[in-house]
């Protein structure tokens, strides 16, 4: 090897230690930068990023709290609902009841119904006799005035007898009550 082979190889070595160091200059100025650019955007982040966990972590709390009150509240719900079943068992006996009952009323009714037919051709009949019966007294009516008449007349005449012949209750025996 020549020796302007090696001071062309030093000088390329020196060039490339110059370009390594000027390389190395620029990733440290690089990465200096980048560092303080991701600073500023952690920040930003942070800016947006820590109300964001604040919100979930309330939001998730009032979550488990409404989760918590609905689970008691159906816990409560439960728990009113034994009652009203056995409630329910004790209205449907009673509805068994209450349809008996129907049909015992139901059986009464027809029998009332089959009562009144009767009493109604009853009745007809009964008009008939009372129609009769108001013929008759009304046929009775003025015989029942002309005896009233003659018993007045006979009251009369009997007033009329009764005072001549008072003198002669004292002749007999008997005859004065006054005593």
């Amino acid at each position: 090897m020549s020796e302007q082979s090696r001071i062309d190889k030093a000088a390329a070595g020196e060039e490339g230690s110059a370009t390594a160091a000027s390389t190395t200059t620029v990733s440290d100025a690089t990465l200096e930068r980048f560092a303080r650019s991701f600073e500023a955007s952690a920040r930003r982040w942070e800016l947006v990023v820590y109300p964001m966990m604040l919100a979930f972590t309330v939001l998730a709390a009032y979550g488990f709290y409404l989760i918590y009150s609905m689970t008691r509240d159906v816990h409560l719900v439960t728990q009113q609902m034994d009652p009203i079943a056995r409630s329910m068992v004790a209205v449907s006996d009673n509805m068994v009841r209450v349809t008996n009952h129907m049909s015992s009323m139901t059986a009464n009714i027809n029998t009332i119904t089959n009562e009144m037919v009767h009493m109604g051709s009853d009745f007809d009949e009964g008009l008939t006799i009372a129609g009769r019966m108001d013929h008759s007294v009304a046929t009775m009516v003025p015989i029942a005035q002309r005896m009233q008449y003659d018993a007045d007349v006979m009251t009369q005449r009997i007033q009329n007898v009764t005072g001549p012949m008072n003198f002669m209750s004292d002749m007999f025996p008997m005859g004065d009550q006054r005593r």
